[in-house]
């Protein structure tokens, strides 16, 4: 298995696809863990006995969304369950986790959160995501300080799946793991980051080519919160391949206007990046929008800035 350090190539791009769109709307604070929440399953208050227990966190995110961990205890043995999703609001206590082809309910209550599958298809996949047969489906009744002792540590773990095509994407210490299963070559290698983040990942078919491209996004642990994306394309079903990405802070149109604070979405094909807009050093409460494509590159495909 080698260990890379992400590096990220300079894109040249035309001066006319480097226009950006700017809207009234501000970005909510990135920063998260000020609203985070802890709960837990019944046996943690036996986990001195030796109870295995499942600990879930939420942390608030930009537009009212949750940043959802699942941990389960470790000792010996591997842990039971590695969740990581975001929760988008269907209502005021009510939030939907998309995950592959299964979509959970989370609702909110006074002092614990449910999760239900959305539909009666998705009972038998979160009954039986976790290792050992253990579900997802439960009450997680909420806890002031969370004893993290024997809690799995992995900072991010998500799997990703479409067009008959695994990736496991795993962040642990200073090292995000992809691995492939499905390509005739599979893919799995360790990238370096520090002092950076998952906040989530996606899975598309960006180039329509008939196989899918998946993006990490990542962010900065300290402000300014920059953000920064890592890219893998499918070859043909063959094989992946990492894609080029500059970040706003690196182009010189965009970087006067930039302070972190970033958005990644896919909106249909592209890549959508939106940011608070600074002038001269202050928020001006307008966001900035940039939009990427994949293209080609003479190596490798790229994604590049276009609008």
């Amino acid at each position: 298995m080698k260990l890379h350090t992400i590096t990220l190539l300079a894109t040249s791009l035309a001066a006319t696809a480097l226009s950006a769109c700017t809207t009234p709307q501000v970005i909510s604070s990135q920063t998260a863990n000020a609203t985070a929440q802890s709960y837990v399953s019944d046996d943690y208050h036996n986990r001195h006995q030796g109870y295995d227990w499942v600990a879930v966190e939420t942390a608030r995110q930009a537009n009212n969304s949750l940043k959802v961990q699942i941990r389960s205890r470790i000792d010996k043995k591997k842990p039971t369950c590695t969740f990581d999703g975001i929760a988008h609001p269907i209502s005021s206590n009510l939030y939907q986790i998309r995950q592959g082809d299964m979509t959970l309910n989370l609702t909110r209550n006074a002092n614990s959160i449910n999760i239900t599958p959305a539909q009666d298809s998705n009972r038998h996949k979160a009954m039986m995501y976790c290792s050992g047969g253990g579900s997802l489906i439960g009450t997680y009744k909420q806890v002031t300080e969370l004893d993290r002792t024997g809690l799995d540590t992995t900072k991010y773990a998500q799997t990703l799946y479409l067009q008959n095509i695994r990736f496991f994407i795993e962040h642990k210490d200073d090292a995000v793991n992809v691995r492939t299963s499905g390509l005739s070559h599979e893919f799995n290698e360790n990238f370096t980051i520090k002092n950076q983040r998952i906040t989530h990942a996606d899975i598309t078919d960006m180039n329509r080519d008939g196989y899918p491209e998946v993006l990490i996004y990542l962010q900065y642990i300290k402000q300014p919160f920059y953000g920064d994306v890592l890219a893998f394309s499918v070859n043909g079903n063959q094989s992946l391949s990492q894609m080029s990405f500059t970040p706003v802070k690196d182009h010189p149109e965009l970087r006067a206007y930039y302070h972190g604070g970033d958005e990644f979405s896919l909106v249909e094909h592209d890549l959508v990046q939106r940011f608070p807009e600074y002038i001269n050093g202050k928020a001006t409460g307008y966001t900035k929008q940039v939009v990427y494509q994949v293209q080609n590159g003479e190596a490798s495909r790229q994604l590049v800035l276009v609008k």
